[in-house]
Formats: C-alpha cells, sequence, structure tokens
C-alpha cells in the first residue's frame, strides 16, 4: 500500500500499478493547489487499478491525465475527492 501525507504528493509518473493507494489531504500545493495528493507528471496517462481509499478529503490532478480504475472511497463519512489542475482524471471503478 501506497500513501500520502497532508503536504505531500504520490507523482505515479507515467506508471500504471496496481497498489493500494490511501491519500490524505491536498498534496504538495495545499488547499487549492495544481497537483495534487495524487499527480502525474508525465504525459503518459497511467492507469491506477488498485483500491484509493481517502484518509480525508484529497485532491488528485496535475497537469497531465490518469485514470482511478478501482474503488474510490472515503475511511469517513462525507469525505470528499477534488480534482485539481489542468489534466483529467478519469475514475472507471464502482466507486463509493
Amino acid at each position: 500500500m501506497s500513501s500520502s501525507t497532508s503536504t505531500a504528493s504520490l507523482d505515479v509518473a507515467g506508471q500504471s500499478i496496481a497498489n493500494d493507494i490511501t491519500l490524505n489531504g491536498h498534496g504538495t500545493g495545499g488547499n487549492g493547489g495544481t497537483a495534487g495528493a495524487l499527480t502525474n507528471s508525465s504525459v503518459t496517462a497511467p492507469t491506477l487499478i488498485g483500491a484509493v481509499t481517502l484518509a480525508t478529503d484529497s485532491d488528485v490532478g496535475g497537469g497531465n491525465n490518469f485514470t482511478l480504475a478501482g474503488v474510490v472511497s472515503g475511511s469517513l463519512a462525507n469525505t470528499q475527492l477534488t480534482k485539481v489542475g489542468s489534466g483529467t482524471v478519469s475514475l472507471a471503478g464502482a466507486n463509493t
């Protein structure tokens, strides 16, 4: 399992991965930033097929595209996922 803290970003760098991921916060740009806690710095658009758990409200995105194909769910009631940056984030799983 990979995870990020509230002020860090996990950059998948164009690599498709199957690991489960736990996100916690807004990433290196902070609330309103452009990178998010999960980002892709590569022009290659990867697919993440593992589950994504939101430990707290979390941002994903950045300047490049990627797909979250696993289930995206919050560990707390009303946990929110926010897309930031100019890239496209596609949700392909059965999200809860």
